[in-house]
């Protein structure tokens, strides 16, 4: 859970490096006692550290693509290529508006162009 913390942290600033995997194993107890309870509600904490480890994989590869997608379109648009799109449909939510937003920007940069090019053909 302290490696989750730290890897989210890192996220919350823009690395998207660290690495977290689930290491703890669960007890397994199955006794019927008050040890068997405690170790359930034990297990029951690291099936969910479990997810969330999982969510946390899945959000950094969601960025990791967010940020790749954009940094191509920038590039292509660098070199003149204005025509370039992100696939925002890859993606969802804010992810989706980002992206989304990213496009619109581009074709407010390039209609005045075309319009400017047009004229002076």
């Amino acid at each position: 859970i302290s490696r989750l913390e730290a890897a989210l942290g890192a996220v919350a600033e823009g690395d998207l490096t660290p690495s977290v995997t689930p290491e703890t194993r669960p007890l397994g107890l199955t006794s019927a006692d008050e040890i068997g309870a405690l170790a359930r509600s034990v297990d029951g904490i690291i099936a969910q550290t479990g997810r969330a480890i999982a969510a946390f994989q899945h959000t950094v590869r969601t960025l990791d693509g967010v940020i790749g997608d954009t940094r191509a379109v920038v590039e292509q648009a660098r070199a003149g290529q204005l025509a370039a799109r992100a696939e925002a449909s890859r993606y969802t939510g804010g992810y989706r508006v980002l992206l989304d937003g990213v496009n619109g920007t581009l074709d407010a940069v390039r209609a005045p162009m075309t319009e400017a090019q047009a004229v002076l053909v």
